[in-house]
């Protein structure tokens, strides 16, 4: 158990000022600027010099101050009225909140790029199907002894002629 601990250059006390007659379990509260944040880093270093203890003691040493809540709770962003509880869990709440908006960012972009895609090929479809009429309409204009030769069984069917230009055609037209 601590027995004593000195305050001197400490910014809230007096050079000598100390704190004695602890207990085993001690609550330290006080106005704004009266030195309980100061206290309460003294004691989370239970090595620092200005700490007595007796000599069977446990020095083992829980602060729970506001640096302490900041570290250990968070809440959460996305369960109203969910709180996390343990060391870090505020760092680990921050990252997981980082991770939440890179993950909204990347689907975000997912969306635009099958957007973009989807565009892309009616796109595609649209050229396509302008170059078969284009074929078609000019097929019709020819003269069928012309062409008979190289598109023999595509004459006649419009359906037919588009598709036989995936076929690859000897000569030339």
């Amino acid at each position: 158990m601590i027995t004593e601990v000195d305050l001197s250059g400490t910014p809230c006390f007096a050079h000598g000022q100390k704190l004695s007659n602890l207990n085993t379990i001690n609550f330290i509260f006080g106005p704004n600027g009266s030195g309980k944040t100061t206290l309460s880093q003294i004691f989370q270093n239970s090595a620092d010099p200005r700490i007595q203890w007796d000599t069977n003691s446990i020095t083992d040493i829980q602060v729970f101050n506001r640096e302490f809540t900041a570290n250990a709770l968070a809440s959460s962003a996305h369960l109203k009225g969910v709180f996390f509880i343990g060391k870090g869990a505020a760092s680990t709440q921050a990252q997981i909140d980082t991770l939440q908006i890179k993950l909204t960012a990347e689907e975000k972009a997912t969306t635009q790029a099958k957007t973009a895609l989807d565009a892309l090929l009616q796109e595609e479809d649209d050229i396509r199907t302008k170059l078969d009429n284009i074929a078609w309409d000019t097929k019709k204009k020819l003269e069928p002894s012309t062409l008979f030769p190289y598109l023999r069984g595509t004459l006649r069917s419009k359906a037919t002629f588009t598709g036989s230009s995936e076929l690859s055609v000897g000569g030339g037209i």
